[in-house]
């Protein structure tokens, strides 16, 4: 291995993005592999979100809403926490990372912040939906006491 974990990988991708990009991108590579990567992971979470919607969840029925929502939880953990036990574990090699490989550095950054934005929009989405549905469902049980309420009133009045 001649680089930081992934290396070659990552410099592929992005030596292959960067160079059919327009010159103005090629000029800032930090910028630009900071861009590319949360803009990449961004994408790619996004479609195995759907992925996981529309096919698998027909494969596992329920592993949309029970255990994709666990999965993102646990990779914002990881990719927000792995950096940092890496730094606290080999702060040395930590360091040369970053100042021996800035653009890597910058987009594995770029790659650690749209996944996790991904994934946090996904779950507060399911929050909104649930919180939308929880009193949906109060207004109706409500709704229903009252009509119930309203028609006992009436049947006594009957008699």
């Amino acid at each position: 291995m001649t680089g930081p974990f992934l290396f070659e990988v990552v410099d592929k991708l992005y030596n292959g993005a960067i160079r059919i990009a327009p010159d103005w991108m090629q000029e800032t590579p930090v910028t630009n592999a900071f861009a590319l990567g949360a803009v990449g992971t961004y994408s790619l979470t996004w479609l195995l979100q759907k992925t996981s919607k529309k096919v698998v969840d027909k494969v596992i029925p329920g592993f949309d809403e029970k255990a994709l929502p666990i999965l993102e939880k646990i990779c914002i953990a990881g990719v927000t926490a792995g950096p940092l036990l890496y730094a606290m574990i080999d702060p040395e090699g930590a360091q040369n990372i970053m100042t021996q490989h800035p653009v890597y550095t910058s987009g594995m950054l770029g790659v650690s912040v749209g996944g996790v934005i991904a994934a946090t929009q996904d779950l507060q989405r399911r929050r909104e939906n649930q919180i939308a549905q929880d009193l949906t469902d109060r207004i109706a049980k409500e709704a229903v006491r009252r009509i119930d309420d309203n028609l006992a009133q009436e049947y006594h009045k009957l008699d």
